[in-house]
C-alpha cells in the first residue's frame, strides 16, 4: 500500500503524525515521478474530474499546428478560460494531437461555447462537445496484418 503526497512537506507532516499515532517508527520511501505522470494521477482522480466536468469542454478536429494561444483566444469571446490542455504528438515534434480540453471559470460559458459546434476555425471544422469520462470514450483497434490462407 502506498499514499501519494502533492509536495514534501505534507509528506514529512503526514509520516510524523501517522508515527505519533502508531507510537513507532515507519518504514518509509520516497520516489520521484515524472511530473507527467503526477499531473495525470491528480488529474485523473474522480474528485477532479467531479469538480471540473461541469466547466470543461472537448475540442476536436483541431489542426496539427494549432497553438494553446490561438485556441484560448477563439474562446475568450464565450467565457474565461481558466485552462487549456493541448496534448502533444509523441514524436516529440511541436505538433498537437488534434484536440484540446478547455475549462472556463464559469459553467454558463460551456453552453455558449458548445454553440462553436460545427463552426470552421483556421480552415477546418471544429466540434466543440462536453467530454466523456474514459470509461465511456471510444477505444481504437489496432488490426494486425493477417495473411490470407
Amino acid at each position: 500500500n502506498y499514499v501519494a503526497h502533492r509536495d514534501v512537506i505534507s509528506q514529512k507532516y503526514t509520516m510524523t503524525l501517522t508515527s505519533r499515532i502508531l507510537s513507532k517508527s515507519l518504514n518509509t520511501r520516497s520516489i520521484r515521478a515524472p511530473l507527467a505522470q503526477l499531473r495525470s494521477y491528480t488529474t485523473d482522480s474522480p474528485q477532479h474530474r467531479e469538480n471540473n466536468d461541469h466547466r470543461k469542454i472537448y475540442v476536436s478536429n483541431l489542426s496539427y499546428s494549432a497553438q494553446e494561444e490561438e485556441i484560448k483566444q477563439a474562446f475568450e469571446p464565450y467565457g474565461q478560460v481558466e485552462r487549456l490542455h493541448l496534448p502533444k504528438h509523441h514524436t516529440g515534434e511541436d505538433r498537437n494531437r488534434g484536440f484540446a480540453f478547455v475549462v472556463f471559470s464559469d459553467p454558463a460559458s460551456v453552453e455558449k461555447a458548445l454553440e462553436a459546434n460545427g463552426q470552421e476555425w483556421n480552415g477546418r471544422t471544429i466540434y466543440v462537445q462536453r467530454p466523456r469520462p474514459r470509461s465511456e470514450a471510444p477505444r481504437r483497434e489496432y488490426k494486425r496484418d493477417q495473411e490470407e490462407v
